[in-house]
């Protein structure tokens, strides 16, 4: 017999890539489907009429990390002027 189960596009995971401010990342989903995905995209965007934040569609066949680097992480230079200023 075949099997007639969906593949959800190949195992593809559907996720909502929220920047906040276009400074705080936040990873929304897994969705179901893009459809979903795209949904959450658009009630985001209806929070935010402004448009000030980031809304970015990611379809992923692994593992994903988000995260936000500080500033002394991408200017380690930064910490050594406050250590000589101090």
């Amino acid at each position: 017999m075949k099997n007639t189960k969906p593949t959800n596009h190949n195992h593809k995971k559907f996720y909502v890539l929220h920047v906040i401010a276009d400074i705080e990342p936040t990873l929304i989903g897994p969705f179901r489907s893009a459809e979903r995905r795209d949904e959450r995209a658009r009630h985001l965007r209806s929070d935010d009429p402004a448009g000030e934040d980031g809304i970015f569609r990611l379809d992923a066949t692994g593992s994903l990390l988000v995260g936000s680097y500080s500033n002394l992480e991408l200017r380690p230079h930064l910490a050594e002027d406050v250590m000589v200023a101090g």
